[in-house]
């Protein structure tokens, strides 16, 4: 069976979900019958582990988007008309100052 880089990220990133579903029970159930903290310290790392690693992952997807590019319009007409056709063409939003 061969498995892709998407694959491999995507089975990462369920296993991670599951992960944290299942220390966020551990804890509950950490709580419920008041056991040590010795007990409860190694969730509560591996879940700060895999919420850093999760907010690590959305930071690289915002970052890899392209940065605002900054053009010269020689005319304000040539200036409305660009706006114009990015605002048309934009799929998030337009920075335009």
């Amino acid at each position: 069976m061969s498995f892709d880089r998407l694959d491999w990220e995507r089975v990462e990133r369920r296993a991670m979900m599951i992960l944290l579903v299942i220390l966020v029970v551990y804890s509950i159930v950490c709580g419920l019958y008041s056991l040590s903290i010795a007990w409860q310290l190694p969730a509560v790392f591996a879940a700060l582990l895999l919420i850093l690693k999760v907010a690590l992952e959305i930071r690289e997807k915002l970052c890899a988007e392209p940065t605002v590019s900054m053009d010269y319009y020689g005319t304000n007409a040539e200036f409305y008309s660009e706006m114009w056709r990015r605002i048309s063409q934009a799929r998030r939003s337009v920075a335009a100052t």
